[in-house]
């Protein structure tokens, strides 16, 4: 647990109550506080419009078992995550103070940033997702054109 008062292990946080010094234990991020008591990304449009336009889009392709939910579920987990992590960078900066040493550090949400958007890259190639906009990445051919004549 950490001075501000998170439980890094369960994934929760806890926040003083108004009334009698009472603990409320709320779900949130692993490192540091992110989100206002009480936000959740999760209830946002833009979280409703990502989950709708990916079970439409595996919907069509007809991507309906449920190991192909599962994984979509993960990746949502891992938006959200990422969304928390951002705010986190964006709130508190990309170098923190650690009170211990007494220097200035890299703020931990950008490396966990990173590695949950590798995840994320991950889950969405499986789930068959690419940019459309990207062109597809071929052989490197030094600016000529391949012939598949020998």
């Amino acid at each position: 647990q950490t001075k501000e008062g998170f439980c890094l292990r369960a994934r929760c946080r806890r926040a003083r109550g108004r009334e009698k010094g009472k603990v409320i234990w709320r779900e949130g991020p692993i490192i540091g506080e992110v989100m206002s008591v009480g936000k959740d990304i999760r209830r946002t449009k833009a979280f409703r419009d990502i989950k709708t336009s990916m079970e439409q889009n595996m919907k069509e392709r007809g991507l309906t078992a449920e190991v192909f939910r599962d994984q979509l579920s993960r990746y949502l987990d891992l938006w959200v995550e990422y969304r928390e992590l951002s705010a986190d960078i964006e709130e508190r900066g990309v170098t923190v103070m650690d009170e211990k040493r007494g220097m200035l550090v890299e703020n931990r949400s950008l490396t966990i940033r990173h590695q949950t958007s590798n995840k994320m890259l991950d889950i969405y190639t499986a789930l068959g997702f690419r940019d459309i906009s990207a062109p597809r990445a071929g052989p490197k051919t030094g600016g000529a054109e391949l012939n598949d004549e020998l």
